[in-house]
């Protein structure tokens, strides 16, 4: 059964045909809405999942990774001790300019 898909590959062996999905293959960390929008449904992640166990024996299908933030929500306290430093440091690099 072919899956049309960009990230689909089979082929032939010896022992048989190997079918997989590349995203999880090499280990993409993709988020739901990066999946939907490259056409990974759940239920195509199904079919998937059933095409690779028909033909290897096992699945493994890409799942969604939760959506991270490059940067913090909210910044870390800074302790009442660094003020001092922070402000030296601060007009260290203002007379620099």
């Amino acid at each position: 059964m072919a899956i049309n898909c960009e990230h689909w590959k089979e082929y032939d062996s010896i022992s048989g045909p190997i079918s997989y999905c590349e995203i999880t293959v090499f280990g993409h960390k993709l988020t739901a809405e990066e999946l939907e929008k490259i056409g990974c449904t759940e239920e195509k992640r199904k079919l998937c999942g059933t095409v690779m166990k028909f033909n290897v024996g096992a699945a493994v299908t890409p799942t969604p990774t939760p959506h991270t933030h490059p940067y913090l929500t909210r910044p870390l306290p800074l302790p009442r001790w660094s003020f001092p430093l922070l402000v030296t440091h601060l007009g260290r690099l203002l007379q620099l300019r």
